[in-house]
């Protein structure tokens, strides 16, 4: 898998997901139609040979795989809204500690460990 397999809307949608485990809301909150983050989990899922949730009952939970990936994404989505908060503040001229370029090899860095972990999980099942 390449770092592109794990784009940064199938993180912001998968980090929801795993929030809320329910993906109407998640939708909702994302401004986005319910089949579209359907859509997104699956193609997560179909990319990388695993289960993130389980569906039972018309409930979602996260499987271990699933809580383990959510372990990085919350961090990436966090470091995203940082670095967002950093930009409004340069705008409004006011200082903030997150430097954009610590950003991007913070992000790199989360998003290479993700795709890292996935991959073992997915050898394993193998």
């Amino acid at each position: 898998m390449k770092l592109l397999d794990l784009s940064l809307r199938h993180i912001i949608i998968f980090n929801s997901v795993a929030e809320t485990l329910n993906m109407g809301k998640s939708a909702d909150h994302l401004f986005i139609t319910q089949s579209a983050v359907s859509q997104a989990i699956g193609s997560i899922e179909s990319k990388f040979s695993l289960r993130l949730f389980l569906r039972r009952n018309k409930r979602l939970y996260l499987t271990q795989e699933g809580r383990e990936l959510y372990e990085y994404t919350s961090k990436a989505v966090k470091i995203l809204n940082d670095a967002q908060l950093y930009l409004e503040n340069i705008k409004n001229k006011t200082l903030n500690t997150l430097l954009l370029d610590e950003f991007n090899i913070l992000v790199k860095d989360i998003i290479n460990k993700m795709n890292t972990c996935l991959e073992s999980k997915n050898s394993s099942i193998k």
